[in-house]
């Protein structure tokens, strides 16, 4: 059975008028202070090079957010803004899907082998279909959600329970996702849905994007979310993410995450994370990632340390993918002792951005 982390949590107190208002205010202020262009000196930016030439006789993979005539945003002027959305494509992480359009569909299974020989499971699908009858800034989106820890979402470890019960615990969100405003280096969308759980739960959510180069192997993206659920309240998120390349295969990440949700009244959670990236060939590639979670109430205390290893392979034509992850978390509930674990995992991306 996959470990939670456990959370302090007081009882459900309102936080004021007040409170509201100057966290909301804040996070606006932020918001429209971010889409001021910063200077760049044209000496900064590198042109991009395309280390990745296509040959007749294989044909270079193309995944969503990296080639099309729709990619969201196009500023793609650094090489390390190229290579940080090949890698992300490749893995299917989420930063891509959230601003790519089109239509495409994605499903994974993965087997998690537990110490004791003892098995779980955990399943996901999210499918994007375009609404051209609108326009091109509509999608309209439906995904599963797993009903996670706090502490667990920073944590980047897969987790899973018996078929049965994934199954019986799966909720289905649908989301109609607007983009607001789109420029060369930011991005604004706003998605109101329902999430189908008992009872169930609307909900809407207002997203900020703005990437920036620091000087020529540098790249800053930061991210506001601010979301309203009817039942939970609002949650505020804030992403910091540093990035460089070093030469054409590998990648690094450093992540800062900061949580505040109204149902836990008064703390904020911490997420760190590290990522090394290294591209073996266009169709297999290695990520190992260490990070840590924390919370501030009663007081700054760690909730978990992980670290974990991802080999990734294109197994069929740029649509199906394996991966093997082996994996260890730290939990603060389990007296930080090694929880080892061994993900095996099938994932396909269908959509006509995958491939020429």
């Amino acid at each position: 059975m996959g470990r939670q982390v456990r959370t302090h949590r007081d009882p459900p107190a309102k936080p004021s008028l007040t409170q509201r208002r100057v966290a909301l205010t804040a996070t606006f202020l932020l918001l429209f202070h971010l889409t001021g262009d910063l200077p760049v000196h044209a000496g900064q930016i590198s042109a991009a090079t395309d280390s990745t030439v296509e040959k007749p006789s294989d044909p270079e993979l193309k995944l969503p957010g990296v080639t099309g005539a729709n990619v969201t945003h196009s500023f793609l002027s650094t090489r390390v803004e190229n290579l940080a959305r090949k890698i992300d494509s490749f893995f299917g992480e989420d930063s891509i899907y959230e601003e790519s359009s089109g239509t495409y569909l994605q499903t994974r299974g993965s087997v998690i082998y537990l110490r004791g020989g003892k098995f779980d499971f955990d399943g996901k699908f999210r499918a994007k279909i375009d609404l051209p009858q609108l326009t091109e800034k509509f999608n309209l989106v439906i995904e599963s959600s797993d009903k996670k820890d706090t502490g667990e979402e920073f944590s980047r470890i897969t987790t899973g329970t018996k078929p049965v019960d994934e199954i019986a615990d799966a909720e289905v969100a649908a989301t109609l996702q607007f983009i607001i405003k789109e420029k060369r280096k930011w991005n604004l969308s706003i998605r109101p849905g329902l999430k189908f759980s008992d009872p169930i739960e609307s909900f809407v959510k207002l997203r900020f994007r703005r990437t920036q180069p620091l000087g020529k192997t540098w790249l800053s993206r930061g991210t506001v979310e601010v979301g309203f659920f009817s039942r939970q309240g609002w949650e505020n998120e804030w992403e910091l993410d540093l990035e460089r390349g070093f030469g054409e295969d590998y990648f690094f990440r450093s992540t800062s995450s900061v949580l505040w949700r109204e149902e836990f009244p008064g703390n904020q959670f911490l997420g760190q994370r590290l990522l090394l990236t290294h591209i073996l060939d266009r169709r297999q590639s290695l990520a190992f990632e260490v990070g840590t979670s924390a919370e501030t109430r009663p007081n700054l205390r760690d909730l978990s340390y992980f670290s974990s290893l991802r080999y990734r392979r294109d197994i069929h034509r740029g649509w199906l993918f394996l991966e093997l992850k082996p994996q260890l978390l730290f939990a603060r509930e389990n007296s930080y002792r090694a929880d080892p674990a061994l993900v095996l995992t099938l994932e396909a991306l269908f959509g006509a951005r995958y491939l020429d």
